[in-house]
């Protein structure tokens, strides 16, 4: 002979699994969702074409975030086109070397960062695929080109990828002068 079930047991179980289900995809799934994020906007020359949200941001070949934000401004009457990327950071990536006496907050080391040369660069990740990551480092030497169109979020400036840089070079080239030379 069967029984029948007991509809508040059943009721319980249900709502049991449902509650640890919603706990486990909030401690494994998304415990990101507690961290401190810290934006930053960054505008490229020329085209940003393979850069996608969800691109990655590295730092030295480390990944410190990704993409979240990718918008076109255009001039109607200059034809000049503004392309901010935001990207998000985790600034608990990054440890500092020794003890300091006073920690700075996140936003106070980017702006001391890129006082010190900190830009941003295009690079290929996959040349299969023509995808790019923003990849960041420190270039001292470099003049900073800052946009300042976006002021909700600090920018660091960035510098033109080396196809572009060669691609000046060669336009630069007079091809005349070189056959003369021969």
């Amino acid at each position: 002979m069967s029984r029948k079930a007991n509809p508040a047991l059943v009721g319980a179980f249900v709502v049991s699994a449902v509650t640890l289900a919603i706990v486990a995809l909030v401690f494994f799934g998304a415990a990101d969702l507690w961290r401190e994020k810290l934006r930053a906007v960054l505008y490229f020359q020329g085209s940003v074409r393979g850069l996608n949200v969800g691109s990655t941001v590295m730092f030295r070949g480390v990944q410190v975030g990704r993409v979240v934000e990718i918008r076109l401004f255009l001039d109607p009457e200059s034809a000049e086109a503004l392309i901010p990327v935001v990207v998000e950071m985790d600034p608990g990536v990054v440890e500092p070397t020794r003890e300091a006496s006073e920690q700075l907050e996140p936003e106070e080391s980017l702006a001391l960062l890129i006082e010190r040369g900190l830009k941003g660069r295009l690079e290929i990740q996959s040349l299969l695929t023509g995808l790019l990551l923003v990849e960041l480092d420190m270039y001292p030497a470099e003049p900073a080109r800052f946009v300042g169109f976006d002021q909700r979020y600090p920018e660091i400036p960035t510098m033109p990828t080396v196809l572009q840089v060669l691609t000046q070079e060669l336009e630069g080239l007079d091809v005349s002068k070189l056959a003369e030379d021969e």
